[in-house]
């Protein structure tokens, strides 16, 4: 069990590590490829928007083929994804690659959080995103080499796809482990259908769905743009604004490894509340009038204040709404996360092309604001349902 759990934090270290490259290897990226810099919103969207299909059918891939089998799957999918941005020549094929990049991102993301949030703990489940924000911290890190040192940002995804590739054999030779702990596809619970009305009727959900949504704009928005907003309004260099965003995913990771251990003396709706103050806080940082140092403290306590909050958020997916339907609601809570962590930063993009981008820390903080409202509107819906 203890090398299965270590299996499946590397896995999601891998699917971290395209995640956030995008946005640090972009300042380069749209010269080299003769596009406007506002076309990392489209790329984005093409890759988030395919997740919301996958992440909505994952429980019924699940059912059919087993766990083992979506995950091994989706991370050779995902690693050819990666191998053709690579080859890619020019913007529009990589906007068709990103679409099975999407799609693979979303069957592995929704089918081990759902396995975590049922086999293992509160904890658990924040390390597992605190291994996600590994990757996402290492892949700035490669592409910063690789823009520093060989001014090329396919050599950085070849860095990534070749990792990928390595992951994609262990979980190929991994299967017995996977039969052991995962639920049987033929198995009673896995012929339950969960229907979509009886879903969305549970009192709570939708509340829980706008949630992720909103997050996940921030989350994504703030790592998509980061960098752009650091070279263009505080004249940063592009290579030097690639390591720097690299502490925003930085805070994610460390922020998630302590969280995991805050679940055992606090709630987890008091770990998300601490958490989302601490990003607030970054938000206002950004805005002063000062250079990287500042900068770079400031993404560093947004990443740290938004560490906690997905993997709490969706640990709580089971106890809130039942195991029944559980698998599906986490579902649609990450369709609901890649919708927003697409739309949202592709519409920034297109806000600050005219506005500026200047912006950034005021769209940021308005998607936090939302947060925070609407736990407090779940917590409240929640209470009279138990007093009901």
């Amino acid at each position: 069990m203890l090398f299965l759990l270590t299996l499946i934090f590397v896995t999601f270290t891998v699917f971290g590590l395209p995640d956030s490259v995008l946005g640090s290897a972009w300042p380069l990226m749209y010269t080299d490829l003769k596009v406007p810099l506002p076309y990392a919103g489209i790329i984005s969207v093409a890759a988030y928007l395919s997740t919301v299909f996958s992440a909505v059918l994952c429980e019924k891939f699940v059912k059919k083929f087993g766990t083992y089998a979506v995950i091994t799957a989706s991370m050779l999918v995902t690693s050819a994804s990666v191998l053709g941005y690579v080859l890619s020549p020019g913007f529009v094929y990589l906007a068709v690659i990103s679409v099975p990049l999407g799609l693979s991102q979303g069957f592995s993301d929704a089918c081990l959080n759902h396995y975590v949030a049922k086999y293992f703990s509160a904890k658990h489940m924040n390390w597992l995103h605190c291994f996600w924000g590994l990757g996402a911290t290492l892949g700035p890190v490669i592409m910063a080499f690789s823009l520093t040192n060989f001014s090329s940002w396919r050599l950085g995804y070849l860095a990534i796809c070749i990792i990928q590739f390595i992951v994609t054999v262990f979980l190929f030779f991994s299967k017995k482990m996977w039969n052991n702990t995962a639920e049987a596809p033929s198995g009673k619970a896995e012929k339950r259908k969960s229907k979509a009305r009886q879903i969305l009727r549970i009192p709570g959900v939708w509340q829980a769905m706008l949630r992720f949504f909103l997050y996940c704009a921030a989350e994504s928005t703030a790592g998509l743009w980061g960098a752009s907003y650091m070279f263009i309004t505080k004249g940063i260099a592009p290579e030097t604004a690639a390591r720097l965003i690299s502490l925003y995913y930085f805070g994610i990771t460390a922020g998630r490894f302590f969280s995991g251990f805050l679940t055992l003396k606090m709630s987890v709706r008091s770990v998300i509340r601490l958490g989302m103050l601490i990003s607030v806080c970054g938000i206002i940082l950004m805005i002063a009038p000062f250079g990287s140092v500042i900068q770079a403290i400031a993404f560093l306590l947004i990443g740290l204040g938004f560490a906690p909050v997905f993997p709490c958020m969706m640990h709580e997916t089971g106890a809130n709404f039942g195991e029944e339907y559980s698998q599906a609601i986490i579902g649609y809570q990450m369709a609901c996360a890649y919708v927003g962590g697409s739309l949202m930063p592709a519409l920034f993009g297109v806000i600050a092309d005219y506005a500026g981008y200047r912006l950034l820390s005021a769209f940021l903080g308005a998607l936090a604001l939302g947060v925070i409202v609407l736990g407090i509107k779940t917590k409240r819906n929640e209470t009279a349902v138990n007093e009901g």
